[in-house]
């Protein structure tokens, strides 16, 4: 099999030099130095956008060819209100901080935040300090206890 000539594209702006006539939008990502699981690639066709589908969709490279990354936003629900997230693993204190209409932290007050539908754990708990990965529809509640 002989070698693929040299072709350049660009993902953000950043040239790309690679030996091949294809690569999956992974492959593309991680050329860039981008992180695929938290972004989403677009190509650049006749003036305008084209989101790229999954991760391992390959994608025919040309020389010159521009893409564009992007941040993945996650639609998840927190106390019965939709919230727009831009990264896929989320703390306890994030999810308190998007939560609306509670108590302000002070002597006495503490948090108990559950949740269902994520990733990893798919439902349980969360407690200061841990995190969880969630998709989109990740419901959360956070409720206020008063410990005095």
């Amino acid at each position: 099999m002989g070698q693929h000539p040299e072709l350049t594209f660009f993902v953000n702006e950043e040239a790309i030099v690679i030996h091949a006539a294809s690569l999956t939008v992974r492959e593309i990502l991680d050329d860039a130095g981008i992180t695929p699981t938290d972004h989403r690639l677009f190509e650049h066709v006749d003036g305008r956008e084209v989101e790229l589908g999954g991760l391992d969709e390959h994608v025919a490279l040309r020389e010159g060819a521009r893409f564009t990354a992007r941040l993945r936003h996650y639609c998840i629900v927190v106390n019965g209100r939709e919230k727009t997230v831009d990264h896929r693993v989320l703390t306890f204190a994030e999810v308190v901080a998007l939560a609306p209409n509670l108590p302000p932290p002070g002597p006495g007050v503490e948090y108990r935040v559950t949740f269902r539908d994520a990733v990893d754990p798919k439902e349980g708990d969360l407690i200061p300090g841990e995190s969880v990965r969630i998709k989109d529809g990740t419901e959360f509640v956070v409720s206020a206890t008063n410990r005095s």
